[in-house]
């Protein structure tokens, strides 16, 4: 059977269509590949507006082709005339593409049918099919006469048997099978819900005849069983459906044209509020448009009067003319549909209204009946049609409420002023006191693992408070040497007793051995008993407590329960259990203060948390118990809860613990906590951005409906597919225990597989690519151990019911899935099939005109190659959507998850499309950059600045559409100002997230890489990401293009009065900056560069063609071969250097009163070239080249200047940092000092520097924390060092800072250090005065800068130098 959403393949384009009755009439059209008008598409279209009725009875491709087609799936009426009822309606005509329309699950698509037109009283009807192999069915209908039963013939051929014929009645509408009376010989009832009946079997073949007497019943349904085989035989897995002949005597023929039928529907639609209809109800809804039409009629009413009627005319002239013309014409019905759709297709497809679509089907009539006055035959018109060579008066007309072509939209002006926010929440300062402030007042067993953990000394692996009702447990793993104590305590009242195992795999039961157990335990089969030991006699503040010490490494943990006060406790239904070792996952830093967090809120996630990894349930309710105290503690309370659903939606957290819940609890705990959250985020927005954040980590849940489909759908699919055992059956398995979003991975990796032709390897590649190893599978409660493995027969089926089952599992698990968040904005719903639940969700109402039209646009764009169609689209839904989300609306959430849909979306196709970005013009990365912009501001809060960002952006873009000179320039101070919004914005994040990240991390013992990364993952994940990668790409062309960067100034070298943006990088530029601004005591080296653009101006002389075409060569490698980084490197140390390029550089250093090189003769020349060289060359570096790939940064596009400076033999080397990074304290100067040259400060030399902190409010007394042990000193005689200065430095997102060389002229000595004559560790006073001048020299320089600040330099003769700063990170 054809299904909605199945497509009908037809051979090689072309399909065969008929019905025949009798040898009476025969009628066949046939649909060829038509370019001009209907098309091959045209068997695919669907017609009907989604929510509008589909009634169209499906077909069963099997049937052979001019054979009767007595067996549709549902079929309404004999009265119908059409072999393709080619409808239009409602506000569009949409053709199915495979694409989720507006308001259902699944497209509704209409399939060509042969319908029975002629007076059936007399003839015999007959229907072929193939069952399986060589078995064929055939069925013969005889009409029944006056007096007469209809008599069913069924016929099985080439089947060994024996058969049964399980069947039953079908009497009206409902579809129930109904048991007749009269029934053959043989028959027994089934259950009181069928009759069976044995075929009679002669030779290969077997007959049965069924006679049915009773007028009202309307057709037969049935399947046959093969007993020998015990296997079911469908028609493609449904009944067999054969609709009877109807008598004469049971109703009048009455004809009712299927234009009229449809508009009466339609109003049927419109009156009841145009309500989301099934399939199944649409077909219902039809004939019951049909009878009420029938009934008129059968009052007295004319053709013509219902005409008038549903098109509002009362003008029976009118009226007459048009009787007269449907009497004159004999032209099928779905021949006039057809021209009908053609001359819709020709006006462009516009939106019609009822009653344009009934004048459009009246001059579709017309032009078929001037042909037929001509003299064409019927079958001379079907001709004509497929070759479009029927004449149409149609004008091209504007669709009006669509504002987009197929092609792209049309994006509406906007005042982006309109859209800043200034909902800012209060400062982050601001709220530590108001939160931290809040004493904690710690419980009897938390003073007891406080005086613990304060008396042991060993090092703690595991920590957990388990809450017991009013109660807590503590445990407490120490490990001493070669041991494992496990400390226990209990504030409960009873005697407690410890019924314990140890385990050497998680949760497993092995009896201790005996040498481990306490005094006065038992031993038992499986397991040990010790009594907790009363250690207290205050009866206010009474502990028991027990511990165990285990000398054997290989245990890994320990499993437990207590009995006390006659009952057994367990950890809510499940074992207690405690991990010994000290695992990766656990941070070794300390937890700290929770200095600028929401620490009493976070406390209270942490001590829960044992609680939340049972389930989701669990989680999602704790989380929503929460969110009245995280509103209290503002925006850093919103903050705590967004790093704890961050740490569980990467996984750092347990999902399920052996805990077996439904999925609708699952989806009902998160409707709870979304239904919470959209609240908050309709009456304080100034936490909007944070709230979107936590919504986007959490699935939509809903109402239990949804959820229980999860485990509904599931056994339908196995059951359907024939796929029971082995890995879906452990899914099924772990589906019904605890679904996770896992499973949305697991389903799509099925998917892919089947795809793949069964390629088992892409099924382990989808799940590797989404975090799903093979131990994550058997890690499960109910583990998933096999590989799936199905037949090649089952590929379509498993296809179709793995694709339904994912919209399933996305509603439930997917916070930001397009498809399901359109579905649930647009309505759809889903009926129970026997044991299912049904599902029905209603549209929102008040959306904007053209909105579903829009969506529509979106989701058939959505997979586009060529992504700024799409973009667009995208952006421009968000920008509707926006007032929505702005004002108070029960439906608030769904339309949510749909703008966080959306803003995924962007992020996915931004990244997909930059690829057409690689050889575009400036004008539209700037245009993409335009769009990302907006989409960022659409998710900020704050977004005042990203705004006028963005209106500089279009600026730049009209200035270069008008061709200005000045576009360029202008888009770099933009550009510039945009990598400023975005800095600001990280930093936003950083102070907002960090710390509650590692404070809530320590807790949680989540593993210390992720919570390092935390912040930086959370950017990388949004829009702010995408648009620094697009500034970079755009930076070096904007240099270009304005004649900066790599762009040849006409300058070999210049001095530091002319390092600007355009010449050189950060380092250089903050060197000339400091230069006469800092006090006069502070010296800066005297400086020289070779700016952006030499290194390709050296490449591109004469004197080093050879050179270049082999890093040509090179770089094309470079692509498919990273070992090629190495080749080049080499190549540019053979460049040579052009005369004017050394005339210059010693022209600028001499003026600049360096030394020049070559005084000392020409090899010493020659290792300064090499060292300028081999600066250049460290562009090539692998960790260089590998940053940049990773941030999507085209390696090309770097840029590297050469800083030239004198090397100052220093006594000592220092590093500032304006604020003490160990405690944030930006009042306190924290430095480090080592004697001789910085290398061994910042390079990877053994030992301690000297190191010291300094109040800012006290500049003369700084304060050693620690004294110097690094043995090794680096010493040169003065020289020349070639410092890298590329603009990757500039570029946000990308760590430029560190990935280049710089090279010195000669070697460093190394010397091995004696401290004790160093004045720096011998003189007080000595020290005092030069550590004070280190800190006032930072001070000094964060002043200047406005901001905290790293700083390099060098102590000579007691002088300070300072030789490079930057921003502090």
């Amino acid at each position: 059977m054809v299904s909605y959403g199945d497509e009908m393949k037809v051979g090689d384009g072309h399909m065969v269509v008929g019905f025949e009755v009798g040898s009476k009439l025969q009628s066949r059209l046939e649909f060829w590949n038509m370019s001009n008008s209907i098309g091959h598409k045209l068997l695919y279209q669907s017609f009907l507006a989604p929510t509008v009725l589909e009634h169209q009875s499906k077909t069963n491709p099997c049937c052979i082709a001019g054979g009767h087609t007595l067996f549709q799936a549902q079929a309404y009426s004999q009265f119908r005339k059409c072999p393709l009822t080619t409808k239009f309606w409602g506000s569009t005509l949409n053709v199915g593409k495979g694409k989720l329309p507006m308001g259902t699950h699944r497209v509704g698509s209409v399939f060509p049918q042969a319908v029975l037109a002629t007076d059936l009283a007399s003839e015999q009807l007959t229907g072929k099919f193939n069952l399986e192999g060589d078995i064929t069915l055939q069925v013969d209908v005889s009409a029944p006469t006056p007096g007469s039963a209809s008599q069913v013939n069924i016929q099985v051929t080439n089947g060994s048997g024996p058969f049964l014929l399980h069947w039953g009645a079908i009497r009206n509408i409902n579809k129930k099978w109904e048991l007749p009376t009269r029934h053959p010989e043989g028959t027994e009832v089934f259950k009181n819900q069928a009759l069976r009946t044995p075929f009679v079997k002669s030779g290969s073949n077997s007959f049965l005849k069924v006679e049915i007497d009773d007028p009202a019943i309307q057709a037969i349904e049935f399947v046959i069983f093969d007993e020998q085989h015990n296997k079911w035989l469908k028609n493609y897995g449904e009944n067999f459906h054969v609709k009877l002949p109807v008598r004469n005597k049971s109703m009048p023929t009455i004809s009712v044209p299927e234009d009229l039928v449809q508009i009466q529907a339609y109003k049927r639609w419109e009156r009841k509020g145009k309500q989301m209809y099934t399939p199944e109800q649409e077909k219902e809804e039809y004939e019951l448009a049909r009878q009420e039409l029938m009934e008129e009629v059968m009052r007295g009413a004319s053709i013509q009067d219902l005409r008038a009627r549903l098109s509002n005319k009362n003008n029976t002239s009118e009226s007459k003319e048009q009787l007269v013309s449907e009497t004159k014409s004999q032209i099928p019905e779905d021949l006039v549909q057809i021209q009908a759709y053609i001359r819709w297709e020709k006006a462009g497809k516009p939106n019609y209204s009822p009653d344009q679509q009934l004048k459009e089907f009246e001059e579709a009539r017309k032009e078929l009946q001037m042909e037929l006055d001509k003299g064409t035959s019927i079958e001379g018109i079907q001709k004509k049609i497929v070759k479009g060579e029927i004449q149409t008066k149609v004008a091209k007309q504007l669709a009006r409420k669509k504002y987009f072509t197929v092609e792209r939209i049309q994006r509406k002006k906007r005042d982006f002023m309109q859209l800043i926010n200034k909902h800012s929440a209060a400062l982050v300062e601001e709220k530590i006191s108001a939160v931290v402030v809040k004493p904690q007042v710690l419980s009897t067993i938390e003073c007891f693992a406080q005086e613990k953990e304060e008396q042991g000394g060993d090092p703690i692996a595991n920590k957990k408070i388990f809450r017991l009702a009013d109660k807590e447990l503590m445990v407490l793993v120490m490990k001493p040497a070669g041991k494992t104590r496990v400390q226990l305590a209990t504030d409960l009242k009873e005697p407690v007793t410890l019924h314990w195992a140890l385990s050497k795999q998680p949760g497993e039961w092995l009896v201790p051995p005996p040498s481990f157990l306490p005094p006065g335990s038992i031993s038992l089969d499986k397991a040990s008993e010790t009594q907790f030991v009363s250690i207290s006699d205050d009866p206010t503040c009474q502990v028991q407590s027990l511990e165990i010490e285990i000398e054997d490494d290989s245990f890994v943990g320990m499993s437990f329960v207590l009995f006390s006060g006659g009952k057994w406790i367990k950890n809510d239904r499940s074992d207690f259990y405690v991990e010994f070792g000290v695992e990766s996952k656990q941070a070794q830093k300390d937890a700290g203060d929770g200095r600028g967090t929401a620490k009493v809120l976070l406390d209270k996630i942490a001590d829960r948390e044992s609680e939340a990894q049972k389930s989701f349930m669990h989680r999602f309710n704790i989380a929503a118990d929460l969110v009245d105290e995280a509103k209290d503690a503002g925006e850093l309370g919103f903050a705590g809860i967004l790093v704890w659903m961050r740490f569980m939606a990467t996984r750092q957290l347990i999902w399920n613990k052996n805990y077996n819940v439904k999925p609708r609890e699952i989806s009902r705990a998160q409707d709870r906590l979304t239904d919470l959250l959209q609240r908050v985020y309709s009456t304080h927005p100034q936490y909007r951005e944070l709230l979107r954040m936590i919504l986007s980590t959490v699935g939509r849940g809903g109402e239990g409906d949804v959820g229980q489909r999860i485990r509904d759908e599931i056994l339908v699919l196995q059951r359907n597919n024939d796929c029971k055992g082995a890995m879906m059956e452990e899914w099924h398995q772990k589906l019904h225990n605890n679904t996770s979003p896992d499973d949305v991975v697991i389903c799509q990796a099925l998917i892919d597989y089947i795809k793949s032709d069964f390629d088992i390897s892409v099924y382990w590649k989808t799940l590797k690519e989404n975090g799903i190893t093979k131990e994550r599978l058997l890690s499960y409660d109910r583990a998933i151990h096999s590989e799936p493995n199905f037949r090649r027969d089952q590929k379509d089926s498993l296809l179709r019911d793995l694709g339904n089952y994912m919209r399933t599992l996305k509603a439930v698990h997917s916070g930001a899935d397009l498809e399901s968040a359109i579905s649930n904005c647009m309505g759809y719903r889903s009926e129970g099939q026997g044991f299912m639940v049904g599902v029905q969700i209603n549209p929102i109402s008040g959306l904007p005109s053209g909105f579903p039209e829009l969506l529509q646009f979106v989701l058939e764009h959505v997979e586009d190659k060529n992504v700024e169609a799409l973009l667009e689209g995208l952006i421009e839904a968000r920008e509707e959507l926006r007032p929505l989300l702005l004002k108070s609306n029960n439906r608030l959430r769904d339309l949510l998850f749909l703008d966080i849909a959306l803003d995924s979306s962007i992020r996915t196709a931004v990244e997909r499309g930059y690829e057409e970005l690689n050889r575009a013009k400036p004008e539209k990365i700037m245009y993409f950059i335009t769009l990302v912009l907006e989409n960022l501001a659409l998710s900020s809060d704050e977004n005042e600045d990203l705004i006028y960002c963005l209106k500089g952006w279009n600026q730049a873009l009209s200035m270069l559409k008008n061709g200005e000179s000045q576009w360029a320039l202008y888009a770099k101070s933009v550009l510039d100002r945009s990598r400023l919004a975005l800095a600001n914005k990280a930093e936003w994040y950083h102070h907002l997230l960090q710390p509650s990240a590692e404070y809530l991390g320590s807790r949680l013992g989540v593993d210390q890489w992720a919570v390092n990364i935390f912040t930086e993952e959370i950017i990388r994940a949004g829009s702010a990401a995408s648009l620094s990668s697009l500034l970079n790409r755009l930076d070096p062309i904007l240099r270009e293009t304005a004649n900066l960067g790599s762009s040849f100034g006409g300058k070999y070298a210049i001095s530091s009065e002319d390092f600007t943006n355009e010449m050189v990088g950060a380092k250089s530029r903050n060197i000339a900056y400091l230069k006469g601004k800092v006090p006069s005591w502070v010296g800066i080296p005297t400086s020289v560069a070779l700016p952006f653009g030499v290194f390709e101006k050296v490449l591109s002389d004469d004197l080093n063609q050879e050179v270049a075409e082999k890093l040509e060569f090179l770089k094309k490698k470079l692509k498919e071969d990273v070992s090629a980084l190495g080749e080049i490197r080499k190549i540019v140390l053979e460049l040579v250097a052009p005369s004017q390029l050394v005339q210059e550089l010693k022209s600028k250093m001499q003026s600049s009163g360096m030394p020049w090189p070559g005084d000392e003769g020409q090899q010493r020349w020659e290792q300064a070239w090499m060292a300028i060289k081999r600066v250049w060359a460290s562009k090539w570096n692998e960790r260089a080249y590998f940053s940049a790939r990773k941030v999507k940064l085209d390696h090309d596009y770097l840029c590297m200047a050469v800083l030239v400076q004198e090397i100052i033999n220093a006594d000592y080397a220092f590093v500032i940092h304006t604020t003490n990074p160990s405690s944030e304290d930006s009042s306190e100067i924290y430095a480090e000092v080592v004697k001789g040259l910085g290398e061994t400060l910042v390079g990877a030399y053994p030992g301690r520097a000297l190191s010291f902190v300094c109040k800012k409010s006290d500049l003369n007394s700084p304060q050693v924390l620690g004294y110097p042990s690094k043995p090794i000193g680096l010493f040169i005689r003065p020289s020349i060092i070639f410092r890298s200065d590329s603009n990757g430095e500039d570029l946000e997102g990308y760590a430029g800072a560190g990935l280049y060389d710089s090279v010195p002229i000669g070697e460093e000595e190394k010397v091995v250090l004696d401290y004790s004559s160093d004045p720096l560790i011998i003189d007080a006073k000595f020290r005092q005065s030069i550590l004070s001048s280190i800190a006032r020299a930072g001070s000094a320089i964060e002043e200047l800068y406005g901001s905290p600040q790293d700083i390099e330099g060098v102590v000579k003769d007691g002088k300070i130098y300072v030789v490079q700063t930057r921003p502090q990170m």
